[in-house]
C-alpha cells in the first residue's frame, strides 16, 4: 500500500482502505446479530467485527456487553447462563444472540473478532484449530494485549489488533510487546503524523468507530488502513465502492 508521505496523489487515497462493519453495522440493523451480518456481507463490507464471550457451559457468544440488559433488556449476565438460556432471549422481531463457530460457519465474509474476556482465549484456539480454514479469515482484536500474546502463542498464523483508546509514545512498541500484527485506534484524536509513525514500522493501522461523513473522509485522507463503522455503507459511498 502506498503510504502517507509519499508521493501519493489525492485521487489515491482510499484504493486500498478496507471497510469493516462494526458489529456488523449497529447502525443499520441490532448489534451483533445474524441480520446485521447478512446485511453488512451484502452491501460489500470488507469484513464484520464482533464481540465474544463465554457462556456458562462454555459457548462462544457473540455479544458486546457482559449483560443482555442493554441489547435484549434482559438484566442477566452472559457469563451465568447457558448458551441455551441466552439463545432464547429474543429481540421483537425474532432475533437472539448468536454463537461465534455457527457465524463462522454460515457466513464466507472476513471478521474481526473483538475477544471481551480472556476466557475466551481456550475456547478460540480450540475452535480455530478445528477449523484451521477460520484463522485464515479472522482477525482477532483486544484491549486485553496479554490474551493476543497468549493467542498467537498457541496459533502462530494468526492475525492480531492490539487495541488501543489511547495514542502512546512508541506504538511500534506495544505491537511488538503482544506479537501483534497491527493496530487499532479511537480514531477521534489521530494525526496523520501517527499513521505516518506506524506505517514507518510496516504496523498497518485500523481505526474506529468512524460513523459521520466528515470523519470518514478524514480517515481517508490520512489513508489508514481500514475503517470500521457502524455506518459501512457511508464509508463505502466515500470511497467510490
Amino acid at each position: 500500500m502506498k503510504r502517507v508521505g509519499s508521493s501519493m496523489k489525492q485521487s489515491d487515497f482510499g484504493e486500498n482502505i478496507k471497510v469493516v462493519a462494526h458489529r456488523g453495522g449497529a447502525g443499520l440493523a441490532p448489534e451483533n446479530t445474524v441480520t446485521a451480518f447478512a446485511r453488512a456481507e451484502e452491501m460489500g463490507a470488507d469484513a464484520i467485527e464482533l464481540d465474544v464471550r463465554l457462556s456458562s457451559d462454555g459457548r462462544i457468544v457473540v455479544i458486546h456487553d457482559p449483560d443482555l440488559y442493554r441489547v435484549y433488556g434482559d438484566r442477566r449476565f452472559v457469563s451465568q447462563l447457558t448458551y441455551e438460556e441466552i439463545s432464547a432471549v429474543k429481540l421483537p422481531g425474532g432475533e437472539n444472540t448468536p454463537d461465534l463457530e455457527n457465524i463462522l460457519r454460515d457466513f464466507k465474509i472476513d471478521f474481526f473478532v473483538e475477544i471481551k474476556t480472556p476466557s475466551a482465549v481456550p475456547k478460540i484456539v480450540e475452535l480455530f484449530r478445528k477449523q484451521p480454514s477460520y484463522v485464515r479469515r479472522c482477525k482477532v482484536i483486544s484491549f486485553f494485549h496479554e490474551s493476543l500474546k497468549i493467542l498467537k502463542g498457541e496459533l502462530t498464523s494468526v492475525k492480531t489488533g492490539a487495541l488501543l483508546s489511547g495514542f502512546p509514545v512508541d506504538p511500534v512498541s506495544v505491537v511488538k510487546a503482544c506479537s501483534a500484527d497491527f493496530l487499532s485506534l479511537d480514531h477521534g484524536g489521530i494525526q496523520v503524523s501517527y499513521v505516518s509513525l506506524c506505517h514507518s514500522a510496516g504496523v498497518p493501522v485500523n481505526v474506529w468507530t468512524v460513523n459521520f461523513p466528515g470523519d470518514i473522509s478524514k480517515m481517508i485522507s490520512m489513508n489508514v488502513d481500514s475503517i470500521t463503522s457502524d455506518r459501512p455503507d457511508l464509508v463505502l459511498k466515500a470511497l467510490g465502492r
